[in-house]
């Protein structure tokens, strides 16, 4: 469950989530949960375990809410609560880094030594996917270039859909020490078309009901905030994260150095990994660092790596990350939940 979208579907053999559909509020949970369960997916719930997979962080209220919804509701057989960031290194056949999950609303750091997180060291920053929209909404609004027609500015949503189809097609973070006009023009020709030998450097975008953008700026622009070190960036955060592991000797801080995962779909914006691998080795210069994608859907990684985990033969006498909750165990004890 991410802070903007759920993911839902079955794990054998499945590199992608069944269905996947807006995050809902707790007024909505039953009636979106029974439609997933019986319209979507097609199960009978009180014969399928269920794997949830949550946020760093997560209040445990919340997780109890969940648990009872399941159990006493839908009467599914057992729960298994994971943290959404051990299941993307799973994944990726580490134990032990470093995952960076920026999504709609915040972006966590988490540090994972042999499969487990380190929750004193879990860092959030709230700036992530909704902060790039808002800023490239509001330097759209501001193009002199080729403005935006009337019948969007008097539509929100349809605005809003424009605006997430061009940062998730379009957008672009520059490496701070090349945020220059050659770099700038290289990098917007390579997004205009897949050769990037027949376009311009102004990234033309067809809008729906006709005519079309021409964005040139807004592209790099947008997602610059994510970095913003007069505040605490990304790159600050995720330093922090690694030196709070103070009772780990150094060859084992090095070890997450090298192995820092990124997830969400946020980090999947060209240019994320080569930014916050540069900034880390100017914040850490003698550090081993290296930045990689956890998957090529960035949105999907937590998920996908829930179902490598359900998957494997190990499951469910694995130790790592929670403990499957058998229905009579929780109805031993009501509410509550590991």
């Amino acid at each position: 469950m991410g802070s903007a979208l759920c993911k839902a579907g079955f794990v054998c053999g499945r590199e992608r989530p069944s269905i996947i559909f807006p995050t809902i509020n707790w007024e909505d949970a039953e009636r979106v949960w029974h439609h997933l369960f019986f319209d979507q997916l097609h199960v009978r719930p009180n014969e399928r375990s269920v794997l949830l997979i949550e946020p760093p962080l997560n209040p445990r209220a919340n997780r109890e809410r969940l648990a009872q919804l399941l159990f006493e509701t839908f009467h599914v057989p057992a729960l298994y609560v994971a943290l959404g960031a051990e299941l993307v290194l799973f994944r990726t056949g580490r134990a032990t880094g470093v995952v960076v999950d920026s999504g709609e609303v915040a972006t966590y750091i988490v540090p994972i030594s042999e499969g487990f997180a380190i929750p004193h060291a879990i860092r959030r920053v709230d700036v992530a996917g909704r902060d790039v929209n808002r800023q490239l909404e509001q330097l759209l609004r501001k193009a002199r270039r080729t403005p935006l027609p009337a019948r969007l500015l008097g539509d929100q949503a349809a605005l809003g859909d424009v605006v997430r189809d061009i940062k998730q097609r379009h957008a672009y973070v520059a490496p701070s020490s090349r945020f220059d006009s050659a770099w700038h023009e290289e990098m917007v020709l390579a997004a205009t078309t897949e050769d990037g030998d027949d376009g311009t450097p102004t990234v033309p975008y067809p809008l729906p009901g006709g005519g079309v953008l021409e964005l040139r700026g807004e592209l790099c622009a947008c997602a610059e905030g994510l970095f913003d070190t007069s505040a605490y960036g990304l790159a600050d955060a995720t330093l922090s994260a690694i030196t709070a592991c103070t009772v780990y000797e150094a060859e084992a801080r090095n070890k997450l150095c090298a192995n820092i995962v990124l997830s969400g779909g946020t980090t999947m914006c060209r240019g994320f990994a080569e930014r916050l691998h540069e900034e880390l080795a100017g914040l850490a210069p003698s550090a081993p660092i290296k930045v990689v994608h956890a998957a090529a859907d960035g949105i999907c990684a937590s998920w996908a790596g829930g179902a490598s985990f359900a998957a494997h033969p190990s499951f469910k006498d694995s130790k790592l990350i929670h403990r499957w909750i058998a229905r009579k165990e929780y109805g031993a004890e009501p509410g509550e939940v590991p």
